[in-house]
């Protein structure tokens, strides 16, 4: 078992990406093999983070790697979103939501390493349109030309 750190960007909405050996992000990133070596790395991080972005509030975690690799596109959602989030679980999301839903779950999809093995955000709106198809939410999946281009950007 290994460990991951947990890189949350609170300046921006909350975005967090997990960080392994030789900075690699996603979980194509090795594990550090211990809890100590991950705390020498954050220590180093934290420093980096200051010196380059001193205006922004970053929060950070050690993470079993077990528990890292559980987390889901809905567990994102929930936290981020909540709103968007009760929505989808009602079958009730509106038109707006759509650019959420997909660059969380494009955010999901590249924290999996998907983005490596060569999944697009046209993959993610695509699997966001298949989940609201399947929650009888198939009226917001009929969007423009131009709305579906500007989606998948």
């Amino acid at each position: 078992m290994g460990y991951y750190i947990k890189r949350t960007n609170l300046s921006d909405n909350g975005s967090f990406t997990f960080i392994g050996k030789r900075y690699l992000c996603g979980f194509k990133a090795e594990p550090y093999e211990s809890e100590r070596s991950a705390k020498n790395a954050l220590d180093l991080q934290f420093k980096q983070d200051n010196e380059l972005c001193p205006d922004f509030l970053i929060k950070y975690e050690i993470v079993d790697e077990d528990v890292a690799k559980k987390i889901s596109f809905f567990d994102i959602l929930k936290e981020r979103h909540n709103d968007v989030w009760m929505r989808l679980a009602d079958c009730k999301n509106i038109k707006e939501d759509l650019p959420i839903l997909v660059n969380i779950r494009w955010e999901w999809l590249k924290l999996k390493g998907k983005d490596i093995e060569g999944s697009t955000k046209e993959d993610a709106l695509i699997q966001i349109f298949d989940l609201l198809d399947a929650n009888s939410q198939y009226y917001l999946t009929d969007v423009s030309e131009e709305e579906y281009d500007e989606l998948k950007r």
